[in-house]
């Protein structure tokens, strides 16, 4: 019965350091809107609709870590996924069918060298596109590369992101 304490109570305090340096960030999007259009036809008709995928940004919700390994590493993951706000369904971008992340999943590992991430993540033209981007890609059909051809996100990716200056 001691020993089955003792073990007990090792554990619990081992349990608490470990969560104490981990943070977990739950994070989203929820974008819904009503639409009124007129004269959608040739007759000059209107429609009211409910725009179910954003109006402005894309609706989302994700779940992002990051771990203190000690001597200057961590190691960190992102899992993002877009849902439907009329249907409550995930959305499913091209190649995504059945996917349950299909924004991003990966995991990585960092430290004063930089990054190094594996998985499904935003393409590097993407990135480095956002990063001068005024509108925040809320207009990407008038910026072609951003996209790369449909390319915005890829899977099995490996990606560097050094740290300079």
């Amino acid at each position: 019965m001691k020993k089955t304490l003792l073990a007990l109570a090792v554990l619990g305090a081992f349990a608490g350091a470990a969560s104490a340096q981990t943070a977990v960030t739950i994070y989203g999007s929820f974008d819904g809107g009503v639409r009124h259009v007129t004269n959608v036809d040739a007759a000059g008709d209107s429609i009211t609709k409910m725009g179910s995928n954003g109006t402005y940004n894309s609706n989302r919700i994700g779940f992002k870590g990051v771990e203190d390994l000690g001597g200057g590493l961590n190691a960190h993951f992102d899992l993002e996924t877009g849902f439907n706000t009329g249907t409550g369904t995930l959305d499913t971008p091209a190649g995504t069918t059945g996917t349950l992340f299909n924004r991003s999943a990966y995991v990585g590992l960092g430290g004063a060298f930089g990054s190094v991430d594996l998985g499904r993540q935003y393409s590097v033209n993407f990135k480095t596109i956002g990063a001068y981007d005024p509108f925040a890609y809320k207009y990407t059909a008038i910026i072609p590369l951003a996209a790369q051809g449909g390319l915005t996100r890829l899977n099995n990716d490996i990606q560097y992101t050094g740290t300079f200056g």
